[in-house]
């Protein structure tokens, strides 16, 4: 692991030309030009957020995977200071080490995609970096960074040697860009899922959603299957039969001959529940559904009206419920047994809106799948697909991003 001091600056940049030959002037020299896809990671209650605390995920050039801490900073007159821990990591770490900080609690949230190049200097112990960012989605900055490899020189010291340092780049009259770069793109992503007029509420699904139940079910519906018929289906027949359409699986099972077409599905599918409720009351245990519903106590501590728009049985949304103690978390609980046509009717959405009494343009909705983002458009309510669990981004949704991004960027940005 290595350890560094780090104090920066960082500003808007508008002028290229003139800042390279800034950069020429005071002896900077070209030392790297690379992809950088950083991931930060933030404590359930964004006390990181607001300390400026940096734990975070670098990807560089798809070649290797660098883990940062940066503890609290200490804010100097224009500066941020830290204190800087990495460790490089393989790419194929990835999985487990975001496995590992989800389990200690830490959620994702933004990723902050950039071109950087990299000027540097070395004056006896100290290095100077101006680095130059083409951030996806945001804009140009550059930044302003003084490292130093111990901790005997007094913060004060260094504070002014960057100083001086960035007065060198004065005539380019930067304005200053006060926000880490992980507050931009969350705060961009806030703006975007924002409906026509004030957010009020919001209104999610259940399956694939908050839990990832779907992949429960569909290994319930492959055990049944497989011991009854010795017949193992694919991800791709669930898929296209049962989370494309409503109910469809067995009905294509039987065209194929697989099952007899006198068996009656509602026996099957009463084996497929009680298997499913075992691996349901598993599910409920993991802990980033535990996680999850924390970060909706949030939401509604902002305010925010939660509505549960699901086509689960009301049984299993009640065993979530009671399991996690959470009965009081949403103001409506629509099941599939409150509505007579499921998603990808708008049926369920029609009857949420109804019963808050509140209009499509001061809500949200967040879906996972295709037939329920058909299902909340069709309802006109603004939809983000989560992409916790699926494959593929819907071809007709704006915004497909994790879920524990858009949660935290609505808790950070919504003013109580």
């Amino acid at each position: 692991m290595s350890k560094r001091i780090e104090i920066e600056q960082k500003f808007y940049c508008n002028n290229h030309d003139k800042l390279l030959q800034t950069i020429q002037n005071n002896g900077l020299s070209k030392c790297s030009e690379r992809f950088e896809s950083d991931e930060y990671f933030t404590d359930i209650d964004s006390i990181y957020i607001k300390n400026r605390t940096c734990l975070r995920i670098r990807n560089v050039n798809n070649e290797y995977l660098e883990l940062t801490f940066k503890g609290k900073s200490k804010e100097l007159t224009n500066n941020y200071a830290k204190i800087e821990n990495n460790i490089n990591l393989e790419i194929s770490n990835y999985d487990s080490v975001v496995g590992l900080l989800y389990s200690l609690g830490y959620f994702s949230y933004s990723i902050v995609k950039k071109e950087r190049i990299v000027y540097t200097k070395k004056e006896d112990d100290l290095e100077y970096n101006v680095m130059i960012d083409k951030i996806e989605n945001l804009g140009d900055f550059v930044e302003f960074e003084l490292l130093y490899y111990d901790s005997e020189k007094d913060m004060a010291y260094l504070q002014g040697k960057l100083n001086d340092f960035v007065k060198e780049f004065e005539i380019l009259n930067f304005e200053s860009a006060n926000l880490p770069y992980r507050d931009f793109v969350a705060h961009k992503t806030y703006i975007s899922i924002l409906p026509q007029n004030k957010l009020n509420a919001i209104l999610f699904d259940l399956d694939g959603t908050l839990i990832n139940s779907e992949q429960k079910f569909f290994e319930s519906f492959r055990h049944v299957i497989a011991s009854k018929y010795n017949y193992n289906i694919t991800y791709k027949e669930y898929e296209t039969n049962e989370l494309k359409k409503n109910a469809n699986l067995i009905i294509e099972l039987k065209n194929k001959g697989i099952i007899d077409k006198n068996e009656l599905t509602e026996n099957i599918m009463k084996e497929v529940y009680i298997e499913y409720e075992k691996k349901f009351m598993e599910l409920l245990d993991e802990n980033e559904v535990a996680l999850n519903f924390e970060l909706l106590k949030q939401l509604k501590n902002k305010g925010l009206r939660l509505a549960l728009v699901s086509t689960s049985r009301r049984k299993f949304i009640e065993i979530l419920l009671l399991k996690l103690n959470i009965k009081d978390m949403f103001e409506i609980v629509i099941s599939r047994e409150d509505v007579k046509n499921l998603k990808p009717d708008s049926e369920a959405y029609n009857k949420a809106l109804s019963l808050l009494n509140i209009s499509c343009d001061n809500c949200i909705a967040i879906e996972d799948s295709e037939r329920g983002i058909k299902a909340s458009k069709g309802a006109n309510i603004k939809t983000i697909q989560v992409n916790d669990f699926i494959k593929n981004k819907t071809n007709n949704i704006e915004i497909s991003e994790k879920l524990s991004r858009i949660l935290l960027s609505i808790i950070n940005f919504t003013m109580e």
